[in-house]
């Protein structure tokens, strides 16, 4: 009668797994000290324990729950076997091929290390000190620095041209420079608000256009206008990250015309 009762309880649904099958034979014969729970369990042990297993088990029908089990546990130490063959080819290998690194190249070792911190913020002139269009560039070159982002307005370009290396800015065309530059230029040069006005006005469309070129004009006189968008600086760049803002007023004070370092470039000897 009591092996009745302990077989009554097991059932198909709690002898899915070798962990339910040894809560199962420890419900039956509480005496075996299984390792399966543990995971320890290989295929011979467990065939072991299929033998010391009572009768009354394999007529309610969980011999086959049991085989499969086994199968399981056979398949299992199949793959651990292969696994072990393939590390000890993996350290044959390693052994052969010597396990130091190969050798970093010159060009390499030259590089400039990475900087373990990242470079500061850079402040913008206050509105009140904005004294010319060199300092509303700098300010946007300033954003775009804080924020690299492709939607920036005023970006920093690098190019190449005859071996030489040039820098300067670039308007960017997706963030409708021939409406924002003459805005700017209305803002902080003329102390007007043209992005207030009705542009539907004929009058307003003219003033867009006439401070545009007056614009253009006026940053054309520092920078060389290489297209539509595009200025290069000469000698002096607009902008330097982590410098302070007193030495960037210092350089944008001492910037020199083009047309002035043309005439004493023409009177040196």
């Amino acid at each position: 009668m009591q092996h009745s009762a302990s077989s009554a309880s097991l059932s198909p649904n709690t002898m899915s797994s070798p962990s339910s099958l040894a809560s199962a034979a420890k419900q039956v014969h509480p005496s075996m000290k299984l390792s399966m729970e543990n995971s320890s369990l290989g295929s011979a042990e467990f065939k072991s324990l299929l033998d010391q297993l009572p009768q009354h088990l394999f007529e309610e029908g969980a011999a086959e729950h049991l085989q499969a089990a086994a199968n399981v546990m056979e398949t299992l130490d199949a793959y651990s076997d292969a696994l072990q063959s393939a590390c000890a080819q993996i350290d044959a290998s390693s052994s052969i091929l010597g396990s130091e690194p190969p050798p970093a190249s010159s060009a390499a070792m030259e590089l400039p290390p990475v900087p373990s911190m990242p470079l500061k913020r850079m402040d913008c002139f206050p509105p009140d000190s904005v004294q010319d269009f060199k300092h509303v560039l700098y300010n946007l070159l300033a954003d775009n620095f804080n924020d690299p982002s492709h939607n920036t307005f005023v970006q920093p370009i690098t190019i190449k041209e005859n071996g030489e290396v040039r820098s300067g800015f670039r308007f960017n065309p997706s963030e409708d420079p021939d409406k924002r530059i003459p805005e700017l230029y209305a803002q902080h040069i003329k102390k007007a608000r043209l992005d207030w006005e009705d542009t539907s006005s004929v009058f307003i469309q003219d003033l867009y256009r006439y401070y545009m070129r007056a614009c253009v004009e006026l940053m054309s006189k520092y920078f060389e206008k290489r297209d539509k968008y595009t200025y290069l600086y000469d000698d002096v760049m607009l902008f330097v990250p982590s410098e302070s803002l007193e030495e960037a007023e210092t350089r944008i004070k001492a910037m020199k015309s083009r047309a002035r370092k043309k005439r004493k470039m023409s009177f040196s000897p």
